[in-house]
């Protein structure tokens, strides 16, 4: 049987965090941080000597407290993630949307269909 891939949440909004995982428990393992200093605390949890390093990251790309999405994708990348996945409910134009775009990231829009994104987690995990 093969182990469950692990994914991690990041959202400054702590129902769409916790809605999140309820949704995807059975299927992955979930690291998830949320509230108004999840960047902080997503930057804690890698500063640690020894983490749980997650497949595939899923992050809301305005977090808040002047850091971004993109900021954390640095980080999360630095430490082996192979997925980067953005959500958000700016406007398709707003310039944040762009530069992620622009950096070759994929951005979903909120509000999420949840079964859509499972389709699209469990492609990445089987590619």
């Amino acid at each position: 049987m093969q182990s469950k891939k692990t994914i991690m949440i990041i959202d400054d909004n702590e129902l769409i965090v916790d809605t999140m995982s309820i949704y995807f428990d059975d299927d992955y393992n979930i690291i998830k941080f949320g509230g108004k200093d999840c960047a902080h605390k997503v930057k804690k949890y890698f500063s640690k000597k020894v983490f749980d390093k997650p497949d595939i990251a899923l992050i809301d790309l305005a977090l808040g407290n002047g850091c971004t999405g993109i900021d954390l994708a640095d980080l999360v990348k630095q430490h082996g993630v192979q997925y980067i996945l953005f959500f958000t409910g700016c406007h398709p134009i707003d310039p944040i949307v762009a530069k992620a775009k622009s950096l070759k990231y994929e951005v979903l829009e909120k509000p999420l269909r949840l079964s859509r994104l499972a389709k699209r987690l469990s492609e990445l995990v089987s590619a």
